[in-house]
Formats: C-alpha cells, sequence, structure tokens
C-alpha cells in the first residue's frame, strides 16, 4: 500500500489534508451548495460522512453515517453526537425520514451493486420533494494529462469510474429523474448527480458538460 494511503487511515490527517484542499479549491462544497440548500430546520442525511468535513455547511439538522470507528470518534470530537455507525446499503432509518441525503467519494468504493444498494436507501430514506446527491471522483479519459492519470493510481477507491458509465450506472437504478453534470477541475473530474424524490413526478434527464476551466 503506498505511504499516502496509509497515512490517510489517520482521521487526523485525512481532515487536515481535506481542510488544506479546501482552502485551495472546495469545489467540492460548490457543488454541493449549487444543488442543496436546505433550511433549518431540514434533516440531511450525510451517507459516508468520514471526520464530518460537512457537518457544519448548512447549519441544518445534520446526520452523519459512516462505518469507520475512528473517523466517527474524530467526528464526535470535532461537531458532537451527530454521527452513526451503519452500513451505507443497510442505512438504519425508518422510510422517508429526511429532507436531503447525499454522500460524497463513496461510490468509487463499492462495486456495481452495492452502488445500487446504497442509491436505494438513499432514496428510501428521502421524503416524496426531497432531494439525493451523489458526488464523485471521475476516473481520467485516456486522452488526459500523464499526471492526471498517476494521481489516479494513488486513489483508495478501486472503483473509479468514467462519467459515461457513471451516469448510466446510476441512471439504471435510479431512474430519469436524475440529473448529471461534470465539473472540470483538478485533480480529478468531478460528476454531481441530484434528483428530486417524487414517484408520482419524473423529470427528463439532463446531462450536462462545464467547458474546461485552467484545465491543462
Amino acid at each position: 500500500m503506498p505511504l499516502i494511503r496509509r497515512l490517510l487511515e489517520s482521521p487526523t490527517l485525512f481532515h487536515l489534508l481535506n481542510r488544506i484542499l479546501g482552502r485551495l479549491n472546495d469545489v467540492n462544497v460548490r457543488c454541493l451548495t449549487r444543488v442543496l440548500q436546505p433550511e433549518a430546520s431540514s434533516r440531511v442525511l450525510d451517507v459516508g460522512c468520514g471526520t464530518g468535513r460537512y457537518a457544519t455547511l448548512w447549519g441544518c439538522r445534520y446526520v452523519g453515517l459512516d462505518t469507520d470507528t475512528a473517523y466517527l470518534q474524530f467526528a464526535r470530537r470535532q461537531y458532537g453526537d451527530r454521527f452513526v455507525q451503519a452500513d451505507a446499503a443497510q442505512l438504519p432509518v425508518a422510510g422517508q425520514r429526511f429532507d436531503a441525503a447525499f454522500c460524497v467519494g463513496v461510490l468509487h468504493h463499492c462495486d456495481d451493486a452495492h452502488v445500487g444498494r446504497i442509491v436505494h436507501e438513499m432514496r428510501r430514506a428521502t421524503r416524496d420533494g426531497g432531494t439525493i446527491v451523489m458526488l464523485e471522483p471521475l476516473a481520467p479519459e485516456p486522452a488526459d494529462a500523464w499526471v492526471r492519470r498517476r494521481l489516479a493510481r494513488l486513489e483508495r477507491g478501486a472503483h473509479l469510474r468514467r462519467f459515461e458509465p457513471l451516469t448510466a450506472l446510476l441512471v439504471r437504478h435510479l431512474g430519469s429523474g436524475l440529473q448529471a453534470w461534470r465539473e472540470r477541475t483538478r485533480p480529478f473530474d468531478l460528476g454531481l448527480y441530484w434528483m428530486s424524490v417524487a414517484i408520482s413526478v419524473e423529470s427528463v434527464a439532463a446531462v450536462s458538460e462545464r467547458q474546461p476551466t485552467g484545465v491543462r
């Protein structure tokens, strides 16, 4: 295992790295707040919360969920008792409890079948009219610069997917109401996916792609 992967198993170092990267280019926050603006009274579920980076992002009724004991202990020390240890594919919540559910950088750790179980659970836990959001790093394209392809080898997730296959996988599980956006950024492009949970109304899928901005 490369040294950087071993270091990131430390919750303190993982949290510190995210804070540093966030100060340099917090594209994750920009993407999340573009499609999710919960009110203070809204209940929001963070699936795969890690060290709780987004616990105070919106000032809402936030609940974080993860399987990693050390990460959750760190999160509780930082942000209080709003975290639950559980499997994202078997959420320990009653149906339609949350106004929104989101996950950041979770699905590329999972095979296709596991992804399907996670997104179905997210949908089950979210009320009608609520929103589910997925934000994922994307595998580099063959034409991408060497440094991008090299950095992808350091990623801890074993299932980095390119934009089109990931979009197709999520549409297969969530239907045509899913919307998708490709964010051009460093070190990886991001796939942003969101949909309103409304069984009776399905919107037309909209797949957009932002033009590259400063990517070499």
